[in-house]
């Protein structure tokens, strides 16, 4: 058996939390926190246990980031798991303050679609201790298991939806008003956004894509680069202009040692991010803009810590990270966010028009874009080449910075230095319904929404936002992604990626993966590339690496100037330009490779 340190981090996943009733007063609700025992088994099942924790609070978006936290970790973790067993247990960490402030009942139900029969409520009676109060059992345990066989297999026509959705509500069981209505919330909504084909062998657990590098975090918290390395973006304690085309590991602070302790990785041109497990930030490569946020403009070879905005500490308490063309963002554990380096179009957020660059990090204002105001409640985030978006816990999106091809989705090609919030497809409301955002995307933007629909903005000159058509017109109000014969909506998906360039890509619930935009050097992997095969503007599916078949079992998708898949049997899959290394097959050429190949040394 192999143990799992716990888990405080709290991930990054799309999520969706909604409330009813929420006019009335919850004095008392359990909040689901994000304190897990994870122990992953050598048959590859996933054991998570939840400890719920009364808190007085009266603010229900509190409540819905806490229950968010417990979804993103089973969603992080479960995606390596062949089957998924999760373990309720209240546990009261102040029993004598519950018995004297809880005035309601209260249950937290787990329900899932694909768990079967699911008894999976915890209830609690009003002035007690609720760790000696449960009705499920002594033990206090409620075991919900997600195995293989309710996976849909390759090729199920049914199979449209994400895997499973699981979703925690919480209701107070006695009536806290006159009108004897009993005050419930849906705490938060998780749609899988990862498929379960088989044990996850590799120690690969997370890919990104720079311009001309790559990157991999594996699982004993190390990272892998190889690529370009002309700003020391690589980590090995140079800056070459040597082509390194098999992975090697990222250095730590002082050169000597490597990189330990990381739970996330974000790439953007030349720059590179990484998240380690104490919510601190580590950056390095180039920093002509201040983008690794260490309040200089030198680029750095070995990782560095971004400092907080005073420049006397560390940015702290991150839970999130995401790296723009030349900027920085990261999200805290209270749903602000921070950003860094360039703002020449605003994609800081500050609404400073007169400061072209942070070398510290700064919070990004809400939608008054006054002094003081700061974007709250933020679930995800996601960097462009010169622009920055943000979901939030409502399923909607804002944006900010760049805007001259309509990529902030607001109806004008307006630069915005302070969020705004994407509109819906007629301009008159606000997109809606989101769990997920694309990043990445040099002047276009991508977004998931709960149907597993695919809705794109922006740039269109290459045919990335799939719409059937490639023009330079400004698309700004979100359009549908087509599916791959033109005449209906790409469905069943699962994760999108709008690549650091002008090529799209999208996860489907069946492992599959597919691509549009620019292709002339190979990147959407179809078998085709040059001047016979510049772009496809509706999706089409990624090959295998014979070209025969489809490229199948992906649960991680990545794209620069070329593209990146991992598979859940451990092998990682590369395609489209090499001309540095970046594909990490051995050798660099200027040849395109249309097909996938596999990345050696991982």
């Amino acid at each position: 058996m192999i143990q799992r340190e716990k888990f405080r981090r709290r991930f990054r996943v799309p999520f969706r939390a909604s409330s009813a009733n929420c006019g009335f007063t919850l004095l008392e609700m359990i909040v689901v926190t994000a304190v897990f025992a994870l122990v992953l088994t050598a048959t590859s099942e996933l054991f998570i246990t939840i400890y719920s924790v009364a808190k007085k609070t009266n603010n229900i978006r509190k409540i819905q980031q806490d229950a968010r936290y417990a979804l993103e970790t089973i969603s992080r973790e479960a995606r390596l798991a062949k089957s998924v067993t999760i373990n309720t247990k209240s546990e009261a960490t102040n029993p004598n303050q519950i018995k004297t402030k809880s005035k309601d009942d209260v249950e937290i139900t787990f329900s899932c679609n694909a768990c079967g029969t699911v008894d999976g409520t915890i209830k609690m009676t009003k002035g007690t201790d609720p760790a000696q109060n449960l009705t499920s059992s002594a033990t206090a345990i409620k075991r919900f298991e997600i195995n293989d066989t309710q996976v849909a297999k390759e090729g199920d026509s049914n199979n449209i939806q994400p895997f499973f959705k699981l979703t925690i509500e919480a209701e107070a069981k006695e009536s806290s008003d006159r009108t004897g209505t009993k005050p419930k919330i849906t705490l938060g909504t998780l749609i899988s956004r990862r498929n379960y084909y088989g044990t996850q062998t590799s120690q690969v657990k997370k890919i990104a894509a720079g311009y001309y590098f790559s990157m991999a975090l594996d699982s004993s918290g190390k990272v892998w680069a190889w690529g370009n390395n002309n700003y020391g973006q690589l980590g090995i304690g140079s800056a070459d202009n040597n082509d390194h085309s098999s992975p090697l590991k990222v250095k730590d602070s002082t050169g000597t040692g490597e990189l330990t302790g990381i739970v996330d990785i974000a790439t953007g041109a030349y720059h590179a991010l990484a998240l380690d497990s104490s919510g601190k930030v580590w950056a390095l490569g180039n920093n002509g803009y201040g983008q690794l946020g260490d309040n200089s403009t030198t680029n750095r070879w070995y990782p560095v810590k971004v400092k907080d905005s005073a420049g006397t500490g560390e940015l702290s308490g991150i839970v999130a990270i995401a790296a723009g063309g030349w900027h920085s963002l990261a999200l805290d554990s209270s749903g602000k966010v921070w950003a860094w380096g360039n703002n020449g179009y605003g994609e800081l957020g500050d609404n400073k028009t007169s400061n072209p660059i942070s070398k510290l990090p700064v919070r990004v204002r809400d939608s008054t874009g006054n002094a003081g105001t700061e974007l709250s409640g933020i679930v995800g985030i996601g960097g462009g080449d010169s622009h920055s978006f943000a979901l939030d816990s409502s399923g909607k999106v804002w944006d900010w910075g760049w805007n001259d091809r309509g990529q902030l989705g607001d109806n004008s090609t307006t630069n915005r230095w302070y969020p705004v919030k994407v509109k819906d497809s007629a301009g008159t409301d606000e997109l809606s319904g989101i769990i997920g955002i694309g990043g990445g995307g040099y002047g276009h933007s991508l977004a998931l929404d709960s149907s597993s629909k695919v809705w794109a903005w922006g740039r269109n000159e290459y045919g990335q936002l799939g719409i059937g058509s490639a023009d330079n017109n400004a698309h700004s109000l979100p359009l549908k992604v087509k599916d791959s014969a033109g005449t209906g909506e790409l469905s069943g998906i699962i994760t999108i990626v709008s690549s650091r360039m002008w090529h799209s890509l999208a996860l489907d619930s069946s492992g599959k993966v597919w691509a549009w935009g620019y292709n002339y050097e190979g990147q959407l992997g179809i078998g085709t590339a040059g001047a016979g095969s510049p772009y496809k503007m509706i999706p089409v599916r990624v090959k295998d690496s014979a070209g025969t078949g489809e490229l199948s079992k992906i649960i991680e998708i990545a794209g620069g100037y070329h593209t990146l898949a991992l598979d859940s049997d451990g092998k990682l899959w590369a395609w489209g330009y090499n001309g540095k290394g970046q594909l990490g097959i051995g050798s660099a050429d200027e040849n395109y490779h249309p097909l996938p190949a596999q990345v050696i040394g991982l």
